[in-house]
């Protein structure tokens, strides 16, 4: 089975790439969507907005929500391409979601996507877009 350092170098795009992205919907202020996954106990799900990205740090933040996040994109793996994702966990259909995916260096995952109104990727945030939620 192939490793997922292998997929991701594979399916890689460059860095600058990422940061063109970012810096659009930085000046867009386009609503994103946000999963953050650092183990199979932590995730965050949020809808934010690129605040910032300068110097290979990316700020989120939107003002309607009293909740933001940084990450450090320096020595990351960037790709862009679909996630499967379930909004309406469990119950069918998953949603195909194109997005920006970020390998963190501490093996950490963030995806970013477009959550416009009227955007494949809007109306994904909530509770149950990840899976049961489990105790451990």
């Amino acid at each position: 089975m192939e490793h997922w350092t292998d997929y991701m170098k594979r399916n890689a795009i460059p860095p600058q790439e990422a940061m063109e992205l970012l810096a659009g919907w930085c000046e867009d202020e386009s609503a994103i969507g946000m999963v953050f996954i650092a183990s199979a106990q932590a995730a965050v799900t949020m809808r934010t907005r690129v605040q910032r990205i300068s110097g290979g740090r990316l700020e989120l933040h939107d003002p309607e929500y009293p909740a933001g996040a940084t990450f450090g994109l320096s020595d990351a793996g960037f790709q862009y391409g679909p996630v499967m994702m379930f909004p309406r966990w469990p119950l069918p259909p998953p949603v195909n979601v194109r997005g920006l995916s970020v390998w963190l260096p501490t093996g950490s995952w963030l995806f970013l996507w477009d959550a416009r109104p009227g955007t494949p990727g809007d109306g994904l945030i909530g509770p149950n877009l990840l899976g049961p939620a489990r105790t451990v």
